[in-house]
C-alpha cells in the first residue's frame, strides 16, 4: 500500500518539476556582476561616468550589456566611485552636488522583480554613498522576456554614462522571430499586421542576425554643469539645448553595422536611452516589422517609420538583400531634429550617404503612440487586464486624476527649491516621495494624466506594465469625466475616451501594453494597471531635466486585505532581501514554496488514506 502511495508521489514530483518551463528547457544560471561607477574624461575632455573593468565602453557613455535568460538570477554589485572626497565635501552645502555624488540603479521595465531592487535612492533603497557598494539580487520571472535597460536613478547622472542594455531571452521570442522571417521569405511585408505561420520549426535562428541600436541625445557640457548653469536657479530653463545625438554611444554621422554574408534578416533591438529627445527611425525602401514593445511580445506589425519616446524599446525585423540598407535617424530637439544616417551592410554603401530631407516628411511619420495598432501576445501581456466597454462596474475600478504643469511666479516654490518647478496636482515629485498617493491592492487602477502645458512628455511607470486605454491628440484638452467638475458638457477629451472604451469592447482587442508613453501637450492619457505589487512606485516624466524639476508622483500600493504583510519599512526589506555575497558565491534558486505546499498536502492526504485502508484491512 505504501509502495503505491510513494510511486504516485514521485510521479507527481516529476510532473511538477519537468512541467516547469525553465527546468524543461535549461537549468537556471546565476549571473554575478561587479560594477564600479567611476568618473573620467572622454577623448574630447568631457567628464563622463564609466563602469570600471569594461574599457571597451569607456568612451561611449554606455555601460556593458547584460544578457540573461528567463528564470535566471542576477547578483549585481554597484560600487560608487563617481565623486572625489573633495566633491563629497562640496555636497555638504550644495544639494545638486550631493545628489550627483550619490547613486542607485534602476532596471527599467524589468517587472515584477520587487520594490526592494527598484533602485530609487531615498525611496526604495538608501542612496549609495561615495565608496559604498550595494547588491541588487533578484530572479527574473519566467514569463518575462524582451529588451530592457538599466540606468542610474539619481538626479541627472545616466546621460553621463551610467546606463546600459539588458536582454532577457526566452524560447517564445526566438519562435516568434522565426515565424516572422518565414513569412518574409515568402513575400515582402505591407503596412499593418503581418500574416505569419502558426508555428516555427525550431528556435535556432539561421540566417538571422541580431543587433542593438541605442539612441540618445547628447550635451557637450557635463550634465552637472548643465543643471547648475542653465537650470537650477530662478528663471532657469526646463529644457537645455541639445548639442548632438548618439547612436550606440557614438557621435559619428556615418555608422555601419556589418552584416554576415548569409544574413537574410536583421533583428534590431532599439532603445531610446536619452535624456529628453524623441527618436525617429526609418529604413529606406524597407518595412520594419515590430514584434516587441517595452518587453512585451506583440502581434507582428509592419511599419515605415517608428517613433520612440525616451525610455521606450522596440524590436523590429528587417528583411535584407545584398544592397546596403540606409537607416535614417532623427533626434528631436526644440523646433527640429538632429539627423543622422547609419547602415546595415554586407558591403560598403555606394548610394547617397547622407540625408538632407525633412524628418517630418518621411513615409508614415507619426510622433504619437500606435496604441490601437500594437496588440500584445498572450505570453507576457501582464495578465490581460479586463477593459470594460463602459463604466458599468464603476466599483471595480479605482481612479486617480493627475494634472501637471510648470509653475512660474510662485515665490514659495522658488524659495524652497531655488528654481521654478513642475507640479502634479499642486505638489512636486520631491513632496510625493515624502507623502505618496495611496491606492488599494488587488484592484484595477485607472490613472488619468492630464497635460496642462504645451509640451510633449514621455511618462514611465515603475513596477508595472500598463495598458493604454485612451490617448489624446494635441489640444484635445484635459479629460474631465462627468461628475469631476461642474461642467457636464462632454469635451473632445471625454468623447475620445468614451469612443476608445467602446472600441476595446466591440473589437475584443487587448490594449497596447507599455511601461513608457509620450503624452501630447494640452492633452491626456488614460492607463490601467493591476495593483498587485505592494510598495512605492514612481510614475514620472522620463525627461531627466523635468524629473529634477519635480515632474512625477509616487504611488503607494497597499497589500490586498487578504495578503497583509508584516509592517516593514522599504529599507528594512532591502536589508533582509539584498544578500551580501562575494564574487565566488553561487545562489541556488529555492524550490518554489507553492510546490512544497502542494507536495506536503498530497503526502498528508495519501498518508491518511493509507492509515484508513490499513485499519479497514486489519
Amino acid at each position: 500500500m505504501y509502495t503505491f502511495s510513494f510511486v504516485v508521489l514521485w510521479f507527481l514530483i516529476l510532473r511538477i518539476v519537468f512541467s516547469h518551463p525553465v527546468v524543461r528547457n535549461r537549468e537556471p544560471v546565476t549571473h554575478v556582476l561587479h560594477f564600479e561607477a567611476t568618473s573620467r574624461n572622454n577623448f574630447q575632455g568631457r567628464r563622463i561616468i564609466a563602469i570600471s573593468d569594461y574599457e571597451e565602453y569607456y568612451d561611449k557613455t554606455f555601460g556593458p550589456p547584460i544578457r540573461v535568460h528567463a528564470g535566471d538570477t542576477i547578483n549585481l554589485s554597484l560600487k560608487n566611485s563617481i565623486c572625489s572626497e573633495e566633491e563629497v565635501h562640496l555636497g555638504e552645502n550644495d544639494k545638486v552636488w550631493k545628489d550627483y555624488c550619490d547613486t542607485g540603479l534602476h532596471f527599467h521595465g524589468l517587472v515584477p522583480i520587487g520594490n526592494h531592487v527598484d533602485g530609487v535612492p531615498g525611496l526604495t533603497q538608501p542612496p549609495i554613498r561615495t565608496g559604498d557598494t550595494f547588491w541588487y539580487n533578484f530572479t527574473v520571472p519566467e514569463d518575462v522576456c524582451g529588451t530592457y535597460w538599466y540606468h542610474s536613478h539619481s538626479t541627472i547622472q545616466y546621460g553621463d554614462g551610467l546606463r546600459g542594455t539588458l536582454v532577457v531571452e526566452c524560447d517564445e521570442y526566438d519562435l516568434l522571430v522565426n515565424r516572422v522571417v518565414q513569412s518574409l521569405r515568402q513575400r515582402a511585408a505591407d503596412n499593418g499586421l503581418l500574416d505569419i505561420p502558426p508555428t516555427a520549426e525550431t528556435t535556432e535562428q539561421q540566417g538571422i542576425q541580431e543587433e542593438f541600436v541605442t539612441l540618445s541625445d547628447w550635451y557637450e557640457d557635463w550634465n552637472l554643469d548643465v543643471a547648475r548653469d542653465k537650470m537650477m536657479f530662478p528663471g532657469g530653463t526646463t529644457d537645455p539645448h541639445i548639442d548632438g545625438s548618439l547612436i550606440n554611444g557614438s557621435e559619428n554621422d556615418q555608422l555601419e553595422i556589418n552584416l554576415n554574408p548569409d544574413t537574410e534578416a536583421v533583428v534590431l533591438r532599439l532603445v531610446n536611452s536619452g535624456m529628453a529627445g524623441t527618436q525617429i527611425i526609418h529604413a529606406e525602401g524597407k518595412h520594419m516589422v515590430v514584434i516587441e514593445t517595452d518587453g512585451i511580445l506583440v502581434k507582428p506589425y509592419a511599419i515605415d517609420t517608428l517613433s520612440l519616446a525616451v525610455g521606450q524599446r522596440y524590436t523590429v525585423i528587417i528583411y535584407v538583400d545584398e544592397e546596403p540598407i540606409k537607416l535614417i535617424n532623427g533626434c528631436n530637439k526644440m523646433m527640429g531634429y538632429i539627423t543622422k544616417v547609419f547602415w546595415l551592410a554586407k558591403s560598403s554603401p555606394t548610394r547617397e550617404l547622407g540625408f538632407d530631407g525633412n524628418i517630418k516628411n518621411l513615409p508614415g511619420f507619426y510622433r504619437g503612440e500606435l496604441y490601437k495598432e500594437l496588440e500584445p501576445l498572450p505570453f507576457n501581456n501582464s495578465g490581460g487586464i479586463n477593459i470594460l466597454g463602459s463604466r458599468e462596474k464603476e466599483d471595480d475600478i479605482q481612479r486617480i486624476t493627475l494634472d501637471y504643469l510648470y509653475v512660474r511666479d510662485n515665490d514659495e516654490i522658488t524659495q524652497k527649491y531655488g528654481t521654478e518647478m513642475y507640479t502634479v496636482n499642486g505638489k512636486t515629485l520631491q513632496e510625493y516621495m515624502e507623502s505618496p498617493i495611496e491606492v488599494a491592492g488587488g484592484k484595477i487602477l485607472e490613472i488619468i494624466i492630464n497635460a496642462l502645458d504645451h509640451m510633449r512628455h514621455p511618462w514611465h511607470m515603475h513596477g508595472h506594465h500598463f495598458q493604454v486605454v485612451s490617448l489624446g491628440e494635441k489640444r484635445d484638452g484635459a479629460l474631465r469625466l462627468n461628475g469631476e467638475d461642474d461642467d457636464t458638457e462632454i469635451n473632445d477629451a471625454e468623447k475620445r475616451y468614451n469612443d476608445d472604451l467602446k472600441y476595446w469592447t466591440e473589437s475584443g482587442k487587448t490594449p497596447m501594453t507599455r511601461d513608457s508613453i509620450n503624452i501630447e501637450g494640452g492633452s491626456f492619457a488614460v492607463v490601467r494597471i493591476e495593483t498587485n505589487m505592494p510598495g512605492n512606485w514612481l510614475l514620472h516624466c522620463h525627461v531627466e531635466w523635468h524629473v529634477a524639476k519635480g515632474l512625477g508622483v509616487v504611488i503607494r500600493e497597499l497589500p490586498e486585505p487578504s495578503k497583509q504583510l508584516q509592517e516593514q519599512s522599504p529599507w528594512e526589506q532591502v536589508n533582509t532581501t539584498s544578500l551580501q555575497i562575494n564574487s565566488n558565491s553561487t545562489i541556488n534558486e529555492p524550490f518554489p514554496t507553492s510546490k512544497i505546499r502542494v507536495l506536503s498536502i498530497y503526502t498528508m492526504i495519501m498518508s491518511v488514506l493509507d492509515l484508513i485502508l490499513y485499519w479497514i484491512i486489519i
